[in-house]
């Protein structure tokens, strides 16, 4: 039986930006409790989030059929581009044979203003991008999740190697997590030349286990509000809403992960 062990948790008092730094040079992912701020009641009102959102945005909103849900999968049946007004309509809605998750990129400056986590634990003031593949060092790309019980992200490392924070506004998460150190041996590659990596929820479940998780560090942690998770570069995580939930995120690169973001560009380039 695999052993997952629980998410290393740090209360925000009592972290500092020397502790962060070492551990995200370690790769290591923890949860870090007793996060809030000013305006955190904007988020969990989601018609002020409508009206605050452009006539001409898009969202991704992905689609999760109820054979899917059954089988404890959270890869989406259907991912597709609509219009972000419409697709937060839709999520707010009653589920309806399966599932609805929402992601929508936060651009409009007026949204990104109650957002001070953006510059959690950071030595130098980040600056906001508008394409996520236009990250560089010392600055940030923000989405804004919404999403029914049962979806969820499947596993993934997250763009250009950058780290990230999440934090739940409302809703429950269940995260399931690999040790960045243990990226290379739990990654294959398809016949295009794609990362492949081992199904975390069909494992946590005790179905098809691959070997890799074996030897693995694999954690697991159920996020609630007020929690923010720091997922490093190399960290592939998969993971589950458990309820309808509400959630900010954003990728950044500073100092401590700029090497493996210009490894990311070198391989892009083919370098």
């Amino acid at each position: 039986m695999l052993k997952w062990e629980k998410l290393p948790e740090y209360e925000l008092s009592e972290l500092t930006l020397e502790k962060v730094q070492e551990l995200a040079k370690g790769l290591q992912p923890f949860a870090v409790t007793g996060v809030a701020w000013e305006g955190i009641e904007f988020w969990d009102d989601l018609d002020k989030v409508g009206e605050a959102m452009h006539d001409d945005d898009d969202a991704d909103l992905m689609i999760f059929s109820q054979d899917t849900l059954q089988n404890g999968s959270v890869k989406a049946d259907i991912e597709d581009t609509i219009p972000a007004k419409q697709g937060l309509s839709l999520v707010k809605g009653p589920s309806v044979d399966g599932a609805l998750y929402l992601k929508y990129s936060i651009t409009n400056p007026k949204m990104l203003e109650p957002l001070p986590f953006k510059n959690f634990f950071i030595e130098k003031q980040l600056s906001p991008v508008s394409i996520p593949l236009l990250l560089k060092p010392f600055h940030y790309f923000t989405w804004l999740y919404v999403g029914q019980w049962g979806s969820g992200s499947k596993p993934h490392i997250d763009i250009l190697n950058s780290s990230a924070w999440l934090t739940v506004v409302t809703g429950e998460k269940k995260w399931l997590l690999i040790h960045g150190s243990d990226y290379a041996s739990c990654t294959s590659v398809d016949d295009e030349g794609s990362p492949v990596y081992p199904d975390l929820f069909q494992a946590y479940s005790g179905k098809d286990v691959p070997a890799c998780l074996e030897k693995a560090t694999v954690y697991e942690y159920t996020q609630k509000p007020g929690t923010s998770i720091f997922v490093p570069p190399k960290c592939i995580h998969a993971v589950r809403n458990e309820n309808f939930s509400i959630s900010l995120t954003h990728n950044f690169v500073d100092r401590v992960n700029q090497s493996h973001w210009e490894n990311a560009i070198k391989d892009i380039m083919g370098v």
